[in-house]
């Protein structure tokens, strides 16, 4: 038995390094690849969840506006019968009563059919981002088969001396685990950190097919902690920076959300009719539709 069956020497020149060496060159794709089906399946784990919330909003919703419809032709026919009534002051105020309680809870139905809009809009929007970051996480190669045993002590360098594409799937490792990284804090609600990670992906693969989807997560996790002023500029920076981008509709529409929590309406409403009519057939323009006729805006 060779004395690399003791550990391999520390040299570059021998045998037992070179073994690991070609472990790590052919094995790293094949890791690399089970990496991202792992991803994308905890992806695709949680469309249906997101999907079920979605479902039950608009459930919600629906109940909300019959209400909502219910209380006002009871409150129109009250203040009808209040403004012709000739009864004695005691029923008048009884009235007066009915209508004041009736108002107070229309208001509340109002805020609560607000809120629940917001939170569609919000998980509809997610829902479609997870869809396409599945996607996009489909793995990207498969594991090369092994090599002659001759041709070991040369993979990972041509003839001629320059590299092949081990240094790619080195360069597309560092895009995906940096990318995944911050995701998994997104996911976890650790926005500060998700901030962060999306930030220096932004830095070290500004060119990356994957950098608009990092700018628009860096404007979802500002907007997830409340920050409507800073998710605005972070969602206008996706418009600016990657305007012929796949997130450019979402970003124009959770921008006009951030408008509305921040009592800039006729903002919003700019913005919500811009995104109408340049986007027509996206979800985004749909749901944007909704909140303008909602509004009693024409979209």
């Amino acid at each position: 038995m060779s004395s690399s069956s003791n550990g391999p020497n520390p040299g570059p020149g021998s045998s037992g390094f070179a073994r690991i060496r070609r472990r790590v060159s052919w094995g790293a794709p094949l890791l690399l690849s089970l990496g991202v089906v792992s991803a994308e399946g905890c992806l695709s784990g949680q469309t249906p969840g997101l999907r079920q919330e979605v479902d039950a909003l608009k459930v919600q919703l629906g109940e909300i506006q019959r209400t909502n419809e219910a209380l006002e032709e009871e409150l129109k026919t009250l203040k009808q019968a209040r403004s012709a009534a000739s009864a004695p002051a005691t029923d008048l105020a009884a009235l007066d009563s009915r209508i004041g309680s009736l108002e107070s809870q229309l208001a509340a139905l109002r805020q609560r059919q607000d809120d629940s809009q917001d939170r569609m809009n919000s998980l509809s929007v997610d829902l479609q981002s997870t869809r396409e970051l599945a996607l996009k996480a489909q793995p990207p190669r498969t594991a090369p088969s092994q090599p002659p045993e001759g041709d070991l002590e040369t993979a990972g360098a041509s003839q001629d001396g320059s590299t092949t594409g081990l240094e790619d799937s080195r360069g597309e490792a560092g895009v995906e685990d940096t990318y995944s990284a911050a995701y998994a804090d997104f996911t976890k609600g650790d926005y500060p950190m998700a901030i962060s990670g999306f930030r220096e992906f932004l830095k070290k693969f500004p060119a990356s097919e994957l950098a608009d989807n990092a700018q628009f997560w860096i404007a979802e996790s500002y907007y997830s902690q409340g920050d409507f002023d800073a998710a605005a500029k972070e969602y206008d920076a996706v418009i600016q920076k990657f305007p012929k981008g796949d997130r450019v509709p979402a970003a124009y529409l959770k921008k006009a959300l951030c408008f509305m929590q921040t009592d800039r309406t006729a903002e919003a409403v700019v913005l919500l009719q811009h995104l109408v009519q340049t986007y027509p057939t996206s979800e985004e323009a749909a749901l944007a539709r909704e909140r303008l006729q909602g509004m009693g805006v024409k979209p």
